[in-house]
């Protein structure tokens, strides 16, 4: 036969329990949590840093691609000055200016090829910035959802301590 003292103890010591269970499994959740959302916040400034270094390249390269245009049309203009031509000739112009605007060209193209790279990398920081978000969310999620099982087992103690 079951003391009411006795249905006391039990029910503290089932509170007790449960509530340790809950803190247990809440400390377990906030660990994960901050691991998932450092890593995520870690790729993110990695993919960051790898994005800008894209654009980097990208300007260098293209720097470099126009400097070698312009040393070509002056390898052209060496050329055509050694060889007696008249540098200044329409068409001697015309093939210097395509040289270089040929050399314009490409720089544009291997700019916009890493601006690409760059956007790419800057679209992983987003995703792993919103895997971050979603850790917090179903962190959030999951403390309320711990808080609304403790008031369930609170609830389910207190009323069979009042129905003894």
């Amino acid at each position: 036969m079951c003391t009411p003292a006795l249905g006391a103890i039990s029910a503290i010591s089932s509170i007790a329990t449960g509530v340790l269970g809950e803190v247990s499994n809440i400390k377990s959740n906030r660990d994960n949590y901050k691991y998932r959302t450092q890593v995520a916040l870690n790729n993110a400034k990695i993919a960051q840093d790898e994005a800008l270094r894209q654009q980097q390249l990208g300007i260098e390269k293209s720097r470099l691609e126009k400097i070698e245009g312009i040393q070509k049309a002056n390898k052209l203009k060496a050329i055509n000055s050694a060889s007696g031509f008249d540098l200044n000739s329409q068409t001697n112009t015309l093939a210097y200016q395509d040289v270089t605007d040929l050399a314009d060209y490409n720089a544009e193209n291997i700019k916009k090829e890493y601006e690409v790279r760059a956007d790419n990398y800057f679209n992983q920081a987003n995703s792993y910035l919103n895997s971050a978000k979603q850790a917090r969310k179903e962190y959030n999620q999951s403390l309320f959802d711990y808080s609304l099982n403790a008031l369930g087992k609170i609830q389910n103690v207190a009323g069979s301590w009042y129905s003894n």
